[in-house]
């Protein structure tokens, strides 16, 4: 159903989807960018790295609520990364809490722009077609954010983080 609403719009907008492609091709950049600087830090191999949060991101793209991926984000982190618990559980929640508003608005703001400069009228369609994927995202790159910053200081099993490599790969 979302590819259906998702082809509509990109047919609607006719040349500007060219736009629209660049602006995807430039948060796929940042995605990638961040995918790869947690390789860069645990040496791990990035099909690991994105195996082990397949529950989490399952959830949030089937029900587009970082709320119901939560406890699946918990368990990623402490049984799957190994980072300590006392970090998952005071960091985590936080991240979630400081994390979506400041992204939906961001995310807001770029739809706006964005359809602004191709001169657009404004299409809730596509900013609500745009905006269930949000959630994914920021899931996705807290639990990075977290597993890179755990890392650094210490704070990770590493025989938890190594072990399952395969059991874990997309």
């Amino acid at each position: 159903m979302l590819a259906i609403f998702t082809g509509i719009i990109l047919l609607l907008l006719g040349d500007a989807s060219r736009k629209v492609s660049q602006a995807l091709e430039q948060l796929a950049i940042v995605i990638t960018s961040v995918i790869l600087h947690a390789k860069h830090v645990t040496k791990l191999p990035v099909r690991s790295i994105i195996g082990k949060q397949k529950e989490p991101l399952l959830i949030n793209l089937s029900t587009s609520s970082q709320v119901a991926a939560f406890p699946y984000s918990v368990n990623c982190c402490k049984n799957l990364y190994g980072i300590d618990n006392k970090l998952v559980d005071f960091a985590l929640p936080i991240e979630m809490v400081a994390y979506m508003p400041c992204g939906s608005v961001m995310f807001i703001v770029i739809c706006f722009t964005l359809m602004s400069i191709m001169g657009l009228p404004l299409v809730i369609l596509m900013v609500t077609v745009c905006g269930y994927f949000l959630p994914l995202f920021n899931g996705f790159l807290m639990e990075l954010e977290l597993l890179v910053a755990a890392y650094k200081e210490g704070k990770v099993d590493k025989d938890i983080l190594m072990k399952s490599r395969e059991s874990q790969t997309i």
